[in-house]
This record gives C-alpha cells, structure tokens and sequence, in this order.
C-alpha cells in the first residue's frame, strides 16, 4: 500500500487542517502566505514537532509546468508559490510509492491540479466541478 502524502496549500492552515500522519509537505513560500496568528502559531508549533515538511521541488518540476499553466489560463492568476506547491507535488510524485493529496481552496491551484491528474480536496470551499 502506498503512503498518502499530503501538499498543503497556505488555505489548509489558514482554515484549521490538522496534520494527517507523517507526511505533510508544503514549501518555504507558503509559511510566508499564512498571514493571522491563531494559523502562524499553529503552522509553526506543527512545523516544530515534525508534523509538516517544508521542501524546495526540484527545479526541473517548477519549469515544466510553465507550459502547461499557461495553456490552462490561470498563470495569471498562480503566485510563484502556488506553482512551487504543484511542482512539490509532482516532484513527490516522482516516488512510485507514494499518493498525492493536495488540500488547497484555490480554484486555479484546483483546475491546474484536475489537469495534471493529482487529487486534491478543498478545506473549507465546495471545490470546482
């Protein structure tokens, strides 16, 4: 059976998820995005019990999803951190072992992630259709 592993979009700290196991990732750019102090204090305390990940996507990841944002129509629309999360996906995705789950609320992130072919599931909004 494979490991879940679990990408967090700021919005999943932001709307109170819980880390879920071991396996929670997100990158150094969304720390940032996580602006109110009940979230920052509850992102940091479960950065420093081991609960969440930050990792940095392999370069080659961020780059070719350049291509494929754009033809969707939402590169506008993705910060630089939105796209190093799904890059971080595709890039733990490399693993054969492993399933992806991306929490996220964004609906660009959403319709970028349904293209790719990666779950994903909202926190607190009904997701796109």
């Amino acid at each position: 059976m494979n490991d879940l592993y679990y990408v967090l979009d700021a919005s999943a700290f932001i709307n109170g998820f819980e880390p879920k196991g071991q396996f929670n990732f997100t990158v150094p750019e969304i720390t940032d995005e996580v602006k109110d102090l009940k979230s920052k204090i509850l992102l940091n305390q479960a950065i420093e019990e081991g609960k969440i990940i930050i990792k940095e996507p392999n370069q080659e990841f961020v780059d070719g999803l350049n291509e494929i944002i754009s033809k969707s129509g939402d590169d506008l629309r993705l910060s630089y951190a939105d796209k190093k999360l799904l890059a971080l996906a595709l890039d733990l995705l490399n693993d054969k072992n492993v399933s992806i789950k991306v929490l996220t609320d964004d609906y660009s992130m959403q319709n970028v992630l349904k293209i790719l072919d990666i779950p994903y599931d909202s926190i607190i909004t009904e997701g796109i259709k």
